[in-house]
C-alpha cells in the first residue's frame, strides 16, 4: 500500500509539475518510466468513474441531499399554462414535464388511459402516469399524487406541490435505490362526478385509485402514501383513516415517527380519524379505494385548518426525507400485524390511543373482576344478594319502560322537528347552525326523559332512590359493552370508558362521586360530536335530528345510560316529588316548550337573515323548445326576476326556498347523427354528438324493461339499477364532436337520451332590480336529446 502511495505522490508531483512544488524535496523523486504513470492515471481513473455507471445493485452509504433536486425547484419547473382541469391542454403539459424527468433518471414510465377495457366501472380522456422505481427487497411503496384540479373548487388545488415533492424524491431514488420498489401515480382522473339535483358535484371518482388498487391485489406488501398538497401556506393533515377503516397501528405509527423525526409538522386529527372510523363523514375520503382492497394507507394533505406553516420550502424537504425513511424501511414482518382495531381520540391537546390487544385484556380483566366480586358477595352477602335478587323483575321493568319511552319520544321529536323546518330547507339550514339545533334536540329529549322519570316516581314504578338509577346505567353500560365489543370494538370503548365511571359512582355511595361520574362518563362521546358538528356531515346530523325508527332505536341505546347518570344526579336534590308528585313533569314539559320555541326562532332568525346564496339549475327537455328553471336556496326567496336577451322570467316568492318557471329554450341540446354498418350479422352503429358549447359531462342512458344486449362499444358500459336498461360512461370535458361506436344485434332497437351537464351556464341569467340580498352563486345547465335507434340504425325524435 505503502508502494502504491508513494507511486501516486510520483505522479502526481510530475503532472502538477516541479515548479509548484519545493524543488529541493522534488530532487529526491525519481521520474517513473511513462508506461508505469500512463497505467497509474488509467487506473484512478477508472476506479472514480465506476460509480457513474449504475450496475443495477444497491448503493450503500448516506445520500448526497445536496446533489437532488429540492422541492422549490421542481416546484418552480412545473409548466404553468392555465387551470389543470381533467382532460385539458395543462394537465397534459404537466404529465409530459413529469414523464421527461422520469425518463431521464431511466426510469420506467407507463400511461395508464380508461377507454373500454379498463376493467372498473368509470370513464376518462385524461390518464395516468405510473413510474417504477425497482428496489432492493420485497414490497413496494405506492406515492399517489393527484394533479388535477377540482371541476368547481379552486382552480389552483392541482396537486403542484404535491408533484414537487414526488419529482424531488424520484432525484433522490436515481443516486441510491430503496430497500423495496417505489411506485409513483400521478393522476389526472381523480374528480370526474356527475351533478345532483342541486347542482353540487358528487364524490370524487377516484376512477385511478380503483384502478390501480386493483392491479396491485396481487403484488405482495404493498403500502400506499396519498400526497395531496397544493401549495406551502398552511400546515398539511396527516389522515389515516376512510369510511369504517383506520390504516394499522403500526404503519400509522412509522409513518407518523419519520415524520417527526424529519422535523415536519402536520395537522393530526385523531378525533376526525375516529369519525371516519364510526361512519360518520359523508365522503370516503381518498384512502377509501386502498384501504378496502387492504393496502395500508395513509395521507399527507392540504389542511383547511387555516393554521398557517412557516417553514415554506425547505420544511418539504424534510417532506421528501421523511418519505425516504419510509421507503428505507424493512416491512416485510410488519406488513402481517395488522391491528386495525385501535382505538384513539384527542383530549386537552393529548392523544389517546388505545391498542386492541391491551383494551381486550383490560376488558376482560374488569368481567373477571366483577365475576370474582359477585362470588365473594354470594357468599359473605347472601342473605342481603337474595333480598336484591327479588326486586330484580321490578327494576328490569322500570329501566324497560323508561327505555320505551326514550325510543317513543326519540322518534316523535324527530317526526316534529321535521314538520318545524319544512318550510325551511331542513338540512341546508341545519348544516348552517348544527351546534344550535343537536344541543336543543338532545334537550328536548332530556327533557322528555326527566318527564317519564318524574311520572315513573309519581305512580311509584320507579324507585326514587339514586341507586336505582346509578345501577340501572352500570347495568346499562355493562351489556352495552359486550355488545358493541362483539359487533364494532370501536364503539365500546366509549361505554367501556363510562362503565368505570359509574361502578367507581356506585362503589363510592355519595352524590359527588355521581356528579363526577355525570361529568366524565360522556367526555369521548362529547368529544367525537362536536368535532362532528364543527364541520357538519349529514352522516351525523341527519340520524340525530330527523331519525327513522331504526336510527331512534340506535340513539336511544346511545344516550339511555348517559340520561340514567343524570337521572341518578337529579335524584340527589331535594325531594320535590314529596311536595307534588307533578312538579318536575311540569318544569320538564315548560323546558321542552321552551326549547322547542327558541329552535323555532331560531330557525326562523337563520332563515330569514343574512344574504341569499342561490343555485340556478336550468333544464332543457328534449327538442328544446321550452325548459324549465330553478333557484334553490336554503333561505326564503323573494320574488325575483331573471333576464336573459329576448328573455323576462319572475319567479314567485318561495317560503320553501325552492322556485320555479318555464322558459323558452336556447337551442344548446345535444346534436346526433348516426351510421349504420353490417358485419357478420351484427349492425355496427357509429353516432356522432356534438354541442355548440363543450359540456362538461354527457351522461348517455340506453333504458328498457328488458336487458339491452351491446356486443362492443368504445366506451365502458355499466347496466342501471334492476337491469333496467344500460348507461355509457363518458368521462368530464369530452371532445366535441364526440364518436361513440357500438356492436348490436340485427333487431336492435332502443331509446337513447343524451343528457349534457354544464357548470358553467353558456348564457346566464341576471337578476333584473333590487335582489333583497339574494345572489346567484352557481348557475348550471343541464340539456337532454331523445331519440330511438331503430331498426334501421336512424335516430328519430
Amino acid at each position: 500500500m505503502e508502494k502504491y502511495i508513494s507511486d501516486f505522490g510520483k505522479l502526481v508531483y510530475h503532472i502538477v509539475g516541479a515548479g509548484l512544488l519545493d524543488q529541493g524535496k522534488a530532487a529526491t523523486y525519481a521520474r517513473p518510466e511513462m508506461p508505469k504513470r500512463l497505467y497509474l492515471l488509467g487506473l484512478i481513473l477508472v476506479v472514480f468513474a465506476f460509480p457513474a455507471f449504475p450496475d443495477g445493485s444497491a448503493r450503500a452509504g448516506p445520500i448526497a441531499v445536496s446533489t437532488a433536486p429540492d422541492v422549490s425547484s421542481c416546484y418552480k419547473a412545473l409548466p404553468d399554462s392555465g387551470s389543470r382541469f381533467e382532460n385539458s391542454e395543462s394537465l397534459r403539459l404537466l404529465l409530459a414535464h413529469i414523464a421527461s424527468r422520469a425518463s431521464g433518471l431511466e426510469f420506467e414510465v407507463s400511461r395508464v388511459s380508461f377507454d373500454a377495457d379498463t376493467g372498473i366501472e368509470g370513464h376518462s380522456f385524461s390518464e395516468l402516469l405510473r413510474i417504477d422505481v425497482p428496489g432492493t427487497g420485497e414490497g413496494v411503496l405506492v406515492i399517489e399524487v393527484p394533479v388535477s384540479a377540482r371541476p368547481d373548487g379552486d382552480v389552483k388545488a392541482d396537486g403542484s406541490l404535491g408533484a414537487a415533492v414526488a419529482l424531488s424524491l424520484m432525484g433522490r431514488y436515481a443516486m441510491e435505490r430503496p430497500k423495496f420498489s417505489v411506485r409513483f401515480l400521478f393522476s389526472g382522473v381523480e374528480y370526474g362526478a356527475a351533478m345532483d339535483d342541486r347542482g353540487s358535484l358528487g364524490p370524487w371518482s377516484r376512477l385511478g385509485a380503483r384502478k390501480e388498487s386493483s392491479v396491485a391485489l396481487g403484488e405482495k406488501s404493498v403500502v400506499v402514501v396519498h400526497l395531496e398538497l397544493d401549495s406551502p401556506g398552511t400546515r398539511p393533515r396527516f389522515v389515516y383513516a376512510s369510511a369504517g377503516i383506520l390504516a394499522p397501528f403500526w404503519y400509522r405509527e412509522l409513518v407518523a415517527s419519520s415524520l417527526a423525526a424529519a422535523g415536519f409538522n402536520t395537522v393530526d386529527t385523531p378525533n376526525r380519524m375516529l369519525e371516519y372510523r364510526l361512519g360518520l363523514v359523508d365522503d370516503p375520503g381518498p384512502l377509501q379505494p386502498w384501504m378496502e382492497n387492504g393496502f395500508p394507507a395513509v395521507g399527507i394533505m392540504q389542511s383547511d385548518s387555516g393554521e398557517p406553516d412557516t417553514g415554506g420550502f425547505p420544511a418539504y424537504d424534510r417532506l421528501v426525507n421523511a418519505i425516504e425513511s419510509v421507503s428505507g424501511t424493512e416491512i416485510g414482518v410488519a406488513y402481517d400485524s395488522w391491528d386495525k382495531q385501535y382505538l384513539l381520540f384527542a383530549l386537552a391537546g393529548w392523544t389517546v390511543v388505545v391498542r386492541e390487544r391491551y383494551y381486550v385484556i383490560s376488558l376482560l380483566s374488569l368481567i373477571g373482576g366483577l365475576i370474582a366480586l359477585l362470588a365473594v358477595s354470594s357468599v359473605v352477602r347472601r342473605k342481603q344478594l337474595l333480598e336484591r335478587v327479588r326486586l330484580i323483575p321490578g327494576f328490569l321493568f322500570g329501566l324497560a319502560l323508561l327505555f320505551t319511552a326514550l325510543v317513543l319520544t326519540t322518534a316523535a321529536a324527530g317526526m316534529v322537528f321535521r314538520m318545524m323546518l319544512t318550510c325551511y330547507a331542513p338540512e341546508d339550514l341545519v348544516s348552517s347552525s348544527t351546534a344550535f339545533f343537536v344541543v336543543a334536540r338532545l334537550m328536548v329529549l332530556l327533557a322528555a326523559f326527566m318527564t317519564a322519570v318524574s311520572a315513573g316516581m309519581a305512580e311509584k314504578i320507579l324507585s326514587p332512590h339514586p341507586s336505582f338509577f346509578m345501577n340501572g346505567a352500570m347495568l346499562v353500560l355493562a351489556a352495552d359493552v359486550l355488545i358493541f365489543s362483539a359487533v364494532r370494538l370501536s364503539l365500546s370503548i366509549f361505554f367501556f370508558w363510562a362503565l368505570a365511571f359509574a361502578i367507581a359512582a356506585v362503589l363510592a355511595k355519595t352524590w359527588w362521586a355521581d356528579l363526577a361520574a355525570c361529568i366524565a362518563a360522556p367526555l369521548p362521546v362529547v368529544i367525537i360530536a362536536w368535532e362532528a358538528v364543527r364541520s357538519p356531515q349529514r352522516a351525523f346530523f341527519r340520524p340525530v335530528l330527523f331519525p327513522t325508527f331504526p336510527e331512534a332505536l340506535s340513539l336511544s341505546i346511545v344516550l339511555f345510560p348517559f340520561f340514567l347518570l343524570l337521572a341518578a344526579l337529579a335524584a340527589h336534590a331535594p325531594v320535590v316529588i314529596r311536595r307534588s308528585k307533578w312538579t318536575m313533569a311540569i318544569a320538564s314539559v315548560l323546558v321542552l316548550s321552551a326549547v322547542i320555541g327558541v329552535e323555532h326562532l331560531h330557525g326562523r332568525s337563520i332563515a330569514a337573515g343574512g344574504v341569499r346564496d342561490a343555485i340556478l339549475m336550468e333544464t332543457l327537455g328534449a327538442g328544446d323548445t321550452e325548459g324549465t328553471v330553478h333557484v334553490l336556496s336554503g333561505k326564503p326567496l323573494p320574488e325575483i326576476t331573471l333576464l336573459r336577451a329576448g328573455c323576462s322570467v319572475k319567479l314567485p316568492m318561495s317560503n320553501a326556498g325552492q322556485s320555479g318557471s318555464t322558459v323558452p329554450g336556447i337551442g344548446a341540446a345535444p346534436r346526433l347523427t348516426i351510421k349504420v354498418e353490417r358485419i357478420l350479422g351484427r349492425r355496427s352503429i357509429v353516432m356522432d354528438i356534438d354541442c355548440d358549447t363543450p359540456p362538461y359531462r354527457l351522461s348517455i342512458d340506453l333504458p328498457g324493461a328488458d336487458p339491452i344486449s351491446v356486443y362492443e362499444c368504445s366506451l365502458p358500459v355499466f347496466i342501471k339499477p334492476e337491469g333496467k336498461g344500460i348507461g355509457i360512461s363518458v368521462g368530464p370535458r369530452p371532445p366535441m364532436p364526440l364518436e361513440l361506436k357500438l356492436a348490436v344485434a340485427e333487431g336492435f332497437e332502443s331509446e337513447i337520451r343524451i343528457t349534457a351537464i354544464y357548470l358553467e351556464h353558456p348564457r346566464p341569467w341576471a337578476i333584473a332590480g333590487r335582489s333583497g340580498g339574494f345572489r346567484l352563486s352557481r348557475q348550471r345547465l343541464v340539456s337532454s336529446y331523445t331519440g330511438t335507434l331503430g331498426a334501421r340504425g336512424h335516430a328519430s325524435e
